[in-house]
């Protein structure tokens, strides 16, 4: 998790690190809260898997995929999803400009 430019992971051991690690396993990740958002995660990625198809199936066959690019925005669309209820990246304008304003 981040905010402000710094991330959780990467932040130093301290007061901020343990002041943010509560903060995240109180509020953002309890295993209930995990659990009822369970159908996001599984639906943003039967959509991921539904592309790569839909990739293949146009391009005959086997193709190359970026696949650290999809990733990275499933890994978005997924937290994004959970936190605010709005889509990241999307086939949509409107997708685009919310993910600019992110």
């Amino acid at each position: 998790m981040g905010y402000d430019h710094v991330m959780l992971v990467f932040a130093p051991h301290g007061q901020y690190w343990c002041d943010k690690r509560k903060l995240t396993m109180t509020e953002l990740l309890p295993n209930n809260r995990l659990e009822m958002l369970k159908h996001v995660r599984d639906t943003k990625t039967k959509l991921l898997l539904k592309d790569l198809r839909d990739i293949s199936i146009k391009n005959g066959g086997y193709v190359l995929v970026e696949i650290k690019e999809k990733f990275a925005k499933l890994t978005m669309n997924i937290i994004v999803r959970m936190l605010a209820w709005k889509r990241y990246f999307g086939n949509d304008t409107n997708g685009n400009e919310v993910s600019g304003r992110f």
